[in-house]
Order: structure tokens, then sequence, then C-alpha cells
């Protein structure tokens, strides 16, 4: 009888081992963003911002360009010229830079999630527009320069996306 059990009890032991193991959290796959930014600087009729100075625990994670006309990744033609950068935080907060320089209203509603105007900050002598979206997780500060809008978004307070606006260059 006990061999029966030994016999049952080794791939319980087994399948429980396997099953059980957690994984330490999301892999997080950084990307080459300076890259893709040199190309979005030769192209675009905007400046590009990008980070300067950012600690290295700040971890990029998604970068795009897209000229006007080309594909998305949603395979919709983009109605302008489109960048786009983001971070993960040191906290594994997601932070987005959005610049678009057509269509820009709904540039706004997108990384804002239809939220609304909550006032204005200034950051290095710029005017940001402060967004809350209507679940009040996230906040955006929008800089309009025509013809171009640039957002800075995430689920962090208005500070956290100051400290990160002001790194923008």
């Amino acid at each position: 009888m006990v061999k029966a059990m030994v016999v049952l009890l080794i791939p319980v032991i087994l399948a429980w081992a396997w099953f059980s193991r957690v994984p330490d959290g999301p892999t997080i796959t950084p990307v080459d963003w300076q890259t893709v930014a040199t190309t979005a600087r030769a192209e675009s009729p905007y400046p590009i911002l990008t980070p300067e100075n950012l600690p290295n625990t700040w971890v990029a994670t998604r970068v795009h360009w897209y000229k006007i006309g080309k594909l998305g990744l949603d395979g919709q033609a983009v109605p302008g010229n489109t960048w786009q950068l983001g971070f993960l935080s040191p906290e594994k907060i997601f932070i987005a830079l959005d610049q678009r320089d057509a269509e820009t209203a709904t540039l706004i509603k997108q990384v804002t999630k239809g939220g609304t105007s909550d006032g204005a900050v200034t950051i290095a002598g710029r005017t940001w527009t402060r967004y809350d979206s209507p679940d009040g997780h996230t906040k955006a500060l929008v800089l309009t320069e025509p013809p171009v809008v640039s957002a800075v978004s995430g689920d962090t307070s208005y500070e956290g996306l100051a400290a990160f606006a002001s790194t923008l260059r």
C-alpha cells in the first residue's frame, strides 16, 4: 500500500511543483528608442520631443514613428505625422509621450481617454493643459503648439507627469 501511495503522490507533487511556480512579473522588453527618434527627427515637419537626462532606471518599452498616411498598429492609415514613446518608471508606471500634427483633437481624446480639462501647469516656460479621465485613473498633460500637439499621459499624478515632461527637449 505504501508503494501505491508513493506512485500516486509523485505525479501529484511534480504537477503541483510545475504549476505553482510564480513568475517574478511580466517580462519587460526594452526598445531602442534613440534610433527611431533619429529617423523621426529627420523626417518630421515638427520638433520631436525626447527625454534628456532620464535616469537609466526608466525603461523604454514603446516607440513608433508614423509618417502621415502610413499604416499604424491598428492597420489604419495614420491621420498625421505621429511620434509615440513610452517608458516604464522605476515604480512600474507606464508614461506615454504622443505627438501629432493632424487630427489633434482625436489624439487628445485618445490619450486622455475622453478626459476633461482640469486647469493648466507651466513647465519650462510652456503651458500644458491638465486632463483627467472619467474614471479618475489616467491623467494627461497636453501642450498645444500648432500645428503639433504633444501629450504626456499615465496612471499617475500630475506631478509625476510634470516631472517627466520637464525632461523633454
